[in-house]
């Protein structure tokens, strides 16, 4: 009996392993313009992946994605997989036009590439693959789970459709903001690197509607301490993005003279207040939690922000850097608000 068990426990671990490939052995390390005149010579289109070391779709990609076996089998006979490496990135990315990770761009002789950018399954690459540009992603955002509600605005984004990047985030947004059961980690607005996605479509007059009509159940004077704190911080990112900055500043001076935990521990308000050299004002804001994320990240710890905490050990340095960068603006902050004693404790820290 036992020996069944065992012989049925590698036979699945066997099966496992086959429908798993890993995507490093089939991306060729051949320059683009050696893919495609290989594409030339053999009819087949050139598949060049745009990926990113600091991206956590781009790993979540290869690890799942596409080292599922069948789509690798299949990349790997129909096209010529191609894989720059980073350093060649920026001029290839203006080339084919790519905005975002993790983008692929699927490039027949002789005609325009076209590019899937975003996270997806590899039953919807494969689908793509099949017939590119097709639409492979239509769900009723309001009964899909949010975190897909959450890829989705992202992919949108990515993929030069600001509206719809605007559609999927306010639905998002919403549900966050009134299912108990979404965790806090999701409130994806006020992680790094998405405000400045934000500006950049609300540019587009249908998406700067759309966000508008987010903040229109705000007074015009913004919110208040009945607010709850993760709505307080999303109105500041969202305001931020429509560039209504008079309106900011406007509330930012209120809170801090009438009801100032409204605005203490939220990270964009520290970080406009720095922007204006009001340090002791800054310092009024910043608060032990938040200065512990950063110095988490100084020392390779986790931090609690699943982008973070899911970059390999080679951006190590990188996520250092930034932390220490942001780690000097609290203690000058905190020094201007006569705060010494925790600005000493965090100089100890970055020094340790």
């Amino acid at each position: 009996m036992q020996a069944a068990i065992l012989t049925l426990a590698l036979t699945l671990l066997c099966l496992a392993a086959q429908e798993q490939t890993d995507p490093d052995t089939y991306w060729r390390e051949i320059g683009v313009e050696e893919a495609a005149r290989l594409s030339e010579e053999t009819g087949k289109p050139m598949l060049i992946s745009f990926a990113s070391p600091f991206c956590l779709a781009s790993h979540r990609m290869d690890n799942s994605t596409l080292a599922d076996a069948d789509l690798a089998k299949r990349i790997s006979e129909e096209t010529i997989p191609v894989r720059p490496p980073s350093s060649a990135l920026p001029e290839l990315m203006e080339q084919f036009g790519v905005r975002g990770f993790p983008t692929l761009a699927l490039c027949k002789p002789g005609k325009e590439p076209i590019l899937l950018t975003g996270y997806w399954e590899p039953e919807q690459i494969d689908a793509w693959l099949t017939e590119p540009g097709s639409q492979i992603r239509s769900r009723d955002l309001r009964e899909a789970p949010v975190g897909d509600v959450h890829d989705l605005a992202i992919d949108r984004m990515l993929s030069h459709d600001p509206a719809g990047a605007a559609e999927a985030m306010a639905v998002f947004w919403t549900r966050a903001a009134s299912e108990p059961g979404v965790s806090p980690t999701l409130q994806w607005l006020r992680r790094d690197r998405y405000p400045s996605m934000l500006k950049e479509i609300c540019k587009d007059d249908e998406a700067r509607r759309t966000i508008q009509s987010l903040l229109a159940g705000f007074d015009a004077d913004g919110p208040d301490e009945s607010t709850n704190p993760a709505l307080v911080r999303d109105w500041v990112v969202l305001t931020q993005a429509l560039g209504d900055t008079d309106t900011l500043d406007n509330w930012i001076d209120a809170s801090l003279k009438d009801a100032p935990e409204i605005v203490r521990g939220d990270e964009r308000v520290f970080e406009r207040l720095i922007e204006q050299d009001r340090l002791a004002d800054a310092g009024r804001v910043a608060t032990e939690p938040m200065w512990n994320r950063w110095l988490a990240r100084h020392r390779g710890k986790p931090t609690g922000d699943p982008a973070s905490d899911a970059a390999p050990a080679r951006v190590a340095q990188h996520e250092s850097e930034l932390a220490h960068d942001k780690l000097t603006r609290f203690v000058a902050a905190l020094r201007a608000a006569d705060r010494n004693n925790e600005a000493d404790s965090i100089e100890s820290a970055i020094t340790e």
